[in-house]
């Protein structure tokens, strides 16, 4: 059996004023997020928990929508979806880090060393094309713009995190999942 897709209620949600859980259930891990909010919904507002009778409920009457969205149950429910994700999240890198394997192990790292060799036979080529103005080549450099986003989104973001884990001597998934349960339990003692 198929998944139910959850992020269908993401837009109603948005149209009710309950944009922050729209959007996030709109997101990445919107399925999961909106299957954990979409059965609060479902229960705040009457009808059985599929994405169909969410979304028409939603849309029927979108101030109890917005009021049912920002419950403390829905914000729990939500971090919970959240701290499963980072949960899984962690568990893989773990495995990745204990895989016998060598491809396993340094994928990530061996991402972002292909990255640095694209980047330096660009280097090459782009800087041979300026010294014998080479124009065809030069003006194909605005094509490469995504790539270059892209490649140095993962390395910052990457060098940025490892120096945050060393300085602290804790993982980013570790700091997320200790986060994520924090705020689960706050949101349980309202």
């Amino acid at each position: 059996m198929a998944d139910i897709d959850w992020t269908k209620i993401g837009g109603p949600l948005i149209n009710a004023g309950a944009t922050v859980l729209g959007t996030v259930i709109g997101g990445p891990a919107g399925g999961a997020i909106g299957k954990a909010a979409g059965r609060v919904l479902a229960d705040a507002l009457g009808v059985p928990a599929t994405p169909e009778a969410v979304s028409e409920a939603i849309e029927a009457n979108p101030a109890a929508a917005k009021a049912a969205a920002e419950t403390p149950e829905t914000a729990a429910a939500v971090a919970q979806a959240q701290a499963d994700i980072i949960k899984t999240i962690n568990e893989t890198y773990r495995q990745e880090l204990q895989s016998e394997s060598p491809y396993v192990r340094l994928a990530r790292p061996t991402w972002l060393w292909c990255g640095a060799a694209v980047w330096t036979i660009h280097g090459i080529v782009i800087g041979k094309a300026l010294w014998t103005r080479d124009f065809e080549i030069i003006r194909t450099i605005p094509d490469l713009t995504i790539f270059y986003s892209v490649m140095g989104a993962i390395a910052g973001v990457y060098a940025w995190q490892r120096t945050k884990e060393k300085v602290a001597g804790v993982s980013l998934p570790d700091a997320l999942t200790q986060a994520t349960s924090a705020i689960i339990k706050k949101v349980a003692r309202k």
